[in-house]
């Protein structure tokens, strides 16, 4: 009887620990989720008191989360490589990343993702009722875009492509949490009602990747054959390969100078198609010297995510991440999880034009990497 009763409290008290860790985890989340506008919208967001109660939720849910025999190696090297950046970097960032994935490892990913796209959702609205009293950023503005006046919108975010982004960001996440399982006629709608920011607010890569996405959508939703589908998803690995190797290059290609405003070559035409990006990472590239650990000292001067991580975050993160990025995308094509598959291709791909890679709540990729299980994210149309 006593040992009956040993048992009860035992199970008692693996139960409240569940719960908060829980408790904790979605806590952090939401801490995370707050402050994800920083840097794309003006109002404050990048709030230190969030970041920081963010922080101390996931340590907590992370602990509750601790195997002694199985995840003491891993945990003590998450906390090593966290620890060092912090030293060197002076930035949590890394802490940040390492603590929801530790915390988040048996969460389930669809309902994260559902409370982000969500939160997305109503932070967008909050932004654009701040810019509609004048509290915040613009409705839209007037300037020079690629050599000419043009008025593109902006939605209370401080850029069009930010605002942009944010948009890509809510459609990826419909498509992964909805997209693959509407029906037809209601895609055709929501398609629609996406569509018309990314057109107003003019932002080439927006639009490409929206189309390119949606593209998949339709092939994955017409076309069932699995030996199709499996070939699909190797060709955007090939294809997001591909374009990091060329990012790469700029290391070691002495690429001819930009002719701005003028097409001569195939690599104007390159500058002309991503509004320049491509000269100004490698001129990046050239100017600063690539570290182990990075250097957050390096001003972000590119808006390629991954030029600008491993200038910032060094060799080491980026090895890390593209290695894990690597194996989440390969189990989703695996285990025919059209809907992650999706995802991961349209945030490899956006990371030429966004510098978001290292964001947690900004990058949905990670989220994928949450609870990897077969119940919650198998398409099952």
């Amino acid at each position: 009887m006593t040992v009956w009763k040993m048992k009860g409290k035992s199970f008692k008290i693996n139960d409240i620990l569940k719960n908060s860790g829980k408790a904790a985890f979605y806590t952090g989340l939401v801490c995370e989720l707050l402050v994800s506008p920083s840097g794309f919208a003006s109002g404050g967001f990048m709030n230190q008191a969030l970041i920081f109660l963010g922080i101390a939720a996931l340590f907590v849910a992370a602990l509750t989360e601790l195997d002694f025999k199985k995840d003491l190696l891993l945990y003590a090297a998450v906390f090593a490589f966290s620890g060092v950046f912090l030293l060197v970097s002076g930035s949590a960032l890394v802490l940040r990343l390492g603590l929801v994935l530790l915390a988040g490892r048996r969460q389930d990913a669809g309902k994260v993702m559902k409370l982000y796209f969500y939160g997305t959702v109503l932070l967008s609205v909050y932004i654009l009722i701040r810019a509609l009293c004048g509290l915040g950023g613009d409705i839209y503005v007037v300037d020079n875009f690629r050599h000419v006046k043009e008025r593109r919108f902006m939605f209370g975010f401080l850029h069009p492509n930010a605002f942009s982004f944010f948009w890509f960001r809510l459609f990826i996440m419909w498509i992964y949490l909805y997209g693959l399982r509407v029906k037809a006629g209601f895609l055709a709608i929501a398609s629609v009602v996406f569509a018309v920011p990314f057109i107003l607010a003019s932002s080439k890569m927006g639009i490409a990747i929206f189309l390119y996405i949606l593209a998949g959508v339709v092939f994955l939703r017409l076309d069932k054959n699995e030996k199709h589908v499996r070939i699909y998803h190797r060709a955007q690995q090939l294809i997001a390969a591909a374009v990091i190797l060329f990012i790469l290059s700029f290391l070691f290609i002495p690429y001819p100078e930009n002719h701005t405003g003028k097409v001569e070559n195939v690599w104007d035409a390159l500058n002309e198609v991503t509004t320049g990006r491509f000269e100004i990472a490698r001129d990046a590239l050239k100017s600063n010297s690539i570290e182990l650990l990075g250097d957050r000292s390096v001003e972000e001067a590119t808006e390629v995510g991954y030029v600008n991580s491993l200038l910032r975050e060094g060799i080491l993160f980026m090895a890390v991440y593209l290695l894990l990025a690597f194996l989440r995308w390969n189990s989703s094509v695996k285990k025919k999880e059209n809907g992650t598959a999706l995802l991961i291709t349209g945030f490899m791909l956006y990371s030429v034009a966004e510098a978001f890679i290292p964001y947690f709540n900004k990058n949905g990729l990670f989220i994928t990497m949450l609870g990897v299980s077969e119940k919650d994210e198998k398409d099952k149309d």
